[in-house]
């Protein structure tokens, strides 16, 4: 199940932006990240998403940050960058974010980690 964490300028994506764009994430994270190894399908419903705000003692924070926390998988792995670019490009295409945050010169991004990890649900 990954674990989608959006940190954001509420100045740039509001609560109401964000609960729209919470589903879209969904889809998009379990459209581009599933793979052909056993578990590495996934539905919209496994992903999720938690919202952030930047607080008072973080420094350097972007106005729209996705780390994408998921499990490893060989095949997953062996495209990652092109993976990663994908769900940038869908976040613009086919998300409600303002068109501020995708100015040239912004730093926000999409960041995914891969690693070994177990999930059992309760």
């Amino acid at each position: 199940m990954p674990l989608v964490e959006v940190t954001r300028n509420p100045k740039f994506l509001d609560d109401e932006q964000a609960r729209d764009f919470g589903p879209r994430l969904q889809r998009i994270v379990a459209l581009r990240l599933t793979c052909g190894d056993p578990g590495g399908v996934l539905d919209e419903k496994e992903i999720e998403v938690r919202f952030r705000d930047p607080g008072p003692l973080d420094v350097n924070v972007s106005d729209l940050q996705v780390e994408i926390f998921a499990n490893h998988f060989p095949s997953r792995e062996a495209n990652i960058d092109e993976r990663t670019a994908q769900i940038a490009k869908d976040l613009h295409n086919h998300t409600n974010l303002p068109h501020v945050l995708f100015r040239k010169g912004n730093e926000n991004f999409v960041w995914v980690f891969l690693g070994r990890a177990s999930f059992k649900k309760l």
